[in-house]
């Protein structure tokens, strides 16, 4: 699917909408990237190099919402499927309290449903402390952390924190939150 026929689709308003990976052409895939980068390049946590170092043959599925009145997505999950549990391995908002919003509750859901999301121990992240003020459950267990996040994790302590190299070769404090399969 690429952009113009993703806006000739007409998202309906404030409804998830789901898009396989594989449908994505150069142009969706960039406004992605865009989102992506408006989330986290505040923050100074790029840790992807591309949407396509992100988007693999792995990734499964993206989730779309459109919360106002341009026809352009305002928020994405993207996931890929993982043994233990569906892992979230990137999500973005256009910037807007609106799509923040509509994200969270969608990640909510998500996470008490069979999916896990690795969030950033880091202060300049605030994404960890929501998500523990929801009481979502963390994993702890090594082995289930290992088919999650990576079998080259470091440190993992009681608390189910680990270190382990993102995709540009930084060390990043982790702590994985969600639901088992």
């Amino acid at each position: 699917m690429n952009l113009k026929e993703y806006l000739e689709f007409k998202l309906p308003k404030k409804k998830w909408v789901t898009i396989s990976v594989s449908e994505l052409d150069n142009e969706l895939k960039e406004k992605l990237w865009e989102m992506y980068k408006k989330t986290y390049g505040e923050l100074g946590i790029i840790s992807h190099s591309s949407i396509d170092s992100v988007i693999k043959d792995s990734s499964k599925l993206v989730w779309f919402i459109d919360v106002d009145e341009d026809p352009l997505p305002d928020a994405f999950i993207i996931y890929k499927e993982k043994s233990a549990a569906n892992k979230i391995n990137l999500l973005g908002t256009d910037g807007s309290d609106i799509a923040k919003k509509a994200l969270l509750q969608k990640l909510f859901e998500l996470l008490n449903s069979g999916f896990v999301v690795e969030a950033s121990v880091s202060k300049a992240t605030k994404l960890r402390d929501i998500i523990k003020s929801k009481n979502i459950p963390i994993i702890k267990d090594e082995k289930t952390v290992k088919k999650i996040a990576s079998s080259n994790i470091k440190n993992l302590d009681k608390e189910g924190i680990f270190v382990r190299l993102n995709n540009i070769g930084e060390e990043m404090q982790k702590q994985i939150f969600g639901t088992l399969k």
